[in-house]
């Protein structure tokens, strides 16, 4: 009886480790067939020309000089709702939005500041970005003044237009304030 006990267990115990190697005995042949292929050096140029050129063919609204100063660059990080952290050529430098001014990570308005910051990041984060100047090139603390678009998108005038900014005027950088108080007013409307 012992014997046949023993038979079983041992028949049954083939049977479960065989349901249990197998799959893996598959998976491993599927990695085996993964093949990884990194861009080329030559890809990556091509499509960073690529994304230039489309950010300076990007429609700009009547407000903007078209003679001001334009730069393509990429975010490295989103500091909060008005300022990110961009690269140009190899690069870093602070940019503080013209225009707009989002709450500040102090007191009631915390959460306010949390979801302009969410926001920002959403539009801009880890992007290609063009860059343009009204006036000044920086502020007092040597940050660049921009405003900034991505390829669908005026940020400055989106953060107002979402309500998580208000148009608020620095002068003399003032060239898209009246573009920016409408876009306050109709999310006014809407919030």
């Amino acid at each position: 009886m012992r014997f046949h006990h023993f038979l079983i267990v041992l028949f049954l115990g083939l049977s479960l480790s065989t349901c249990v190697l197998a799959p893996s005995l598959d998976l491993e042949k599927e990695e085996q067939k993964v093949e990884i292929s990194a861009p080329t050096l030559t890809e990556t140029i091509d499509t960073e020309k690529n994304i230039k050129n489309a950010l300076l063919q990007v429609e700009l609204p009547d407000c903007i000089n078209s003679y001001a100063k334009k730069e393509v660059a990429y975010v490295a990080r989103v500091i909060d709702g008005d300022s990110i952290v961009v690269i140009i050529n190899d690069k870093e430098y602070e940019v503080r939005y013209i225009g707009i001014n989002t709450p500040e990570y102090e007191g009631a308005m915390v959460e306010k500041a949390e979801e302009a910051t969410r926001m920002n990041r959403e539009l801009v984060k880890d992007k290609h970005i063009l860059l343009i100047t009204d006036i000044s090139e920086t502020d007092k603390y040597h940050r660049l003044l921009r405003y900034v678009f991505t390829e669908d998108a005026f940020i400055n005038y989106e953060l107002v237009k979402l309500g998580v900014a208000s148009a608020v005027s620095y002068p003399p950088d003032i060239a898209c304030q009246g573009l920016f108080l409408e876009a306050g007013r109709k999310a006014q409307k809407n919030y």
